[in-house]
C-alpha cells in the first residue's frame, strides 16, 4: 500500500510538471522579449516582480525534484533530447546540441519533456 500511494505521488508530481512547464517557458520568453536576463535583475517593480514569479516557480520546481535540461554544449541524445533541426557548424563536431529551442524537464530518473535542440551535421 505504502509504495502505491508512493507511486501515486511521483506520477501526480510528475504530471504537475509536465503541465506548468509551458508556463515556466512563457514566462521565460515574456522576460527575454522585455529585454530582460532571466537571471538578472532590474530597478522596475514590475519587471522585478515578474522576475520574482520566474525565479519562485523555477525554484519550487526544485525543490520537487522537478530539474530543468538545458543540454546546450552535450552530445545529442535521442533518449533525451528531440532534434528539430540540423546545421553546419564550423569548429563543432556533428551531433553536438548548439541551440536548445525549449528546454526539458526531469523528475528524478524520469524524463517529463525532452528538450528540443538544434544539433550540428
Amino acid at each position: 500500500m505504502t509504495a502505491e500511494v508512493q507511486a501515486a505521488a511521483r506520477r501526480s508530481k510528475a504530471q504537475l510538471a509536465a503541465e506548468v512547464a509551458p508556463v515556466l517557458d512563457d514566462l521565460e520568453r515574456g522576460l527575454q522579449a522585455a529585454g530582460l536576463d532571466p537571471e538578472g535583475d532590474s530597478d522596475d517593480g514590475l519587471a522585478h516582480g515578474v522576475l520574482l514569479v520566474f525565479r519562485g516557480l523555477r525554484e519550487t520546481l526544485k525543490r520537487n525534484g522537478i530539474e530543468q535540461v538545458d543540454p546546450k554544449g552535450e552530445k545529442f541524445d535521442p533518449n533525451h533530447h528531440e532534434a528539430l533541426s540540423t546545421i553546419p557548424v564550423e569548429g563543432t563536431e556533428s551531433g553536438v546540441v548548439v541551440e536548445v529551442m525549449q528546454k526539458g524537464y526531469r523528475f528524478e530518473d524520469q524524463l517529463i519533456r525532452p528538450a528540443r535542440v538544434v544539433v550540428s551535421e
